[in-house]
């Protein structure tokens, strides 16, 4: 017998600013503290993952982008879940008015160079999995 928990799919989105990578820091109830992380997000029922990523880098850092570019697909814990990522980085940015959830779920959006992000790593300030994931797929894009 299996056990393992259904959750729908999600968008993993590397933001890129030039040499800097856009993190948002955010409330992560089961963490307790805020955590730094790339945008992310739910692929919401009948949208495409494009859409979503969409969607989600206008909602959590007000940023349109004229550039996604599809890089690959992950799997958080495929033991566990059977939730897929879709990972995208994102270029030539334009600013604009984030809309963050209600809920408070964004507090801050940071600019961060590849040794800002190398020393975040170093200290304990970045540790989430999915990030350190999007950044490997996205170190030809993004060399840390």
């Amino acid at each position: 017998t299996w056990s393992y928990c259904v959750k729908s799919p999600f968008v993993l989105v590397l933001v890129l600013q030039g040499n800097r990578l856009v993190l948002v820091r955010q409330n992560r109830y089961p963490e307790r503290q805020p955590t730094w992380e790339v945008v992310k997000g739910g692929i919401e029922r009948g949208e495409s993952p494009l859409a979503a990523a969409r969607r989600e880098l206008k909602e959590e850092t007000g940023f349109y982008a004229k550039r996604f570019l599809r890089i690959g697909r992950l799997v958080v814990a495929p033991g566990y879940f059977n939730q897929p990522g879709i990972v995208y980085v994102a270029k030539q940015l334009t600013p604009g008015v984030s809309h963050p959830e209600a809920n408070g779920e964004i507090l801050e959006v940071m600019r961060a160079s590849p040794a800002r992000i190398r020393q975040m790593i170093a200290h304990g300030d970045l540790y989430d999995s999915t990030t350190f994931a999007g950044l490997l797929m996205a170190r030809k894009f993004f060399p840390v």
